[in-house]
């Protein structure tokens, strides 16, 4: 993770698989940053069909890489100033991370358009207005949404 790639698909299916089978989970959850890869996907489709569930919502938020780069360096220098640094927050981590994204999880956005169930909202607008964005797309699936998941580098 410190050098900014991904952690192995099976271990993080398992982690999620055994958390979402928890009764806590059974009215809904909210996955952030899962599935990251076409065969994450796979498997937690493979899960929520053995437990008589699906999918409701898919969130991708749409960022421009130089702006992205900006925002995690001036993180990085803010939390940096108090103390709080992440290990990960480099530009040569990020650069990294946004190979693998775009390698292993961009596919995802066309898995998840072809199921009918990808919202894309412009990450790139202030907190706030992303924040209502994405409470939006999550409203525009219908009342009773239980399950979604969003993926970004």
């Amino acid at each position: 993770m410190e050098r900014g790639e991904l952690v192995p698909d099976e271990l993080v299916v398992a982690i999620v698989a055994e958390r979402i089978s928890r009764p806590d989970a059974k009215y809904g959850f909210i996955l952030d940053g899962f599935p990251r890869t076409i065969v994450q996907a796979a498997a937690l489709d493979d899960i929520l069909r053995a437990a008589g569930l699906r999918l409701d919502s898919v969130l991708e938020l749409d960022v421009d890489e130089a702006a992205l780069l900006g925002r995690i360096l001036n993180r990085a220098k803010d939390a940096t100033a108090n103390g709080h640094a992440r290990a990960d927050d480099t530009e040569a981590a990020l650069r990294v991370r946004l190979e693998e994204y775009g390698r292993q999880t961009k596919p995802l956005a066309d898995y998840y358009r072809e199921q009918g169930i990808l919202k894309s909202v412009d990450g790139l607008q202030p907190i706030d207005k992303v924040a209502s964005s994405l409470l939006e797309a999550i409203h525009t699936q219908g009342e009773g949404v239980r399950y979604a998941a969003s993926s970004s580098p």
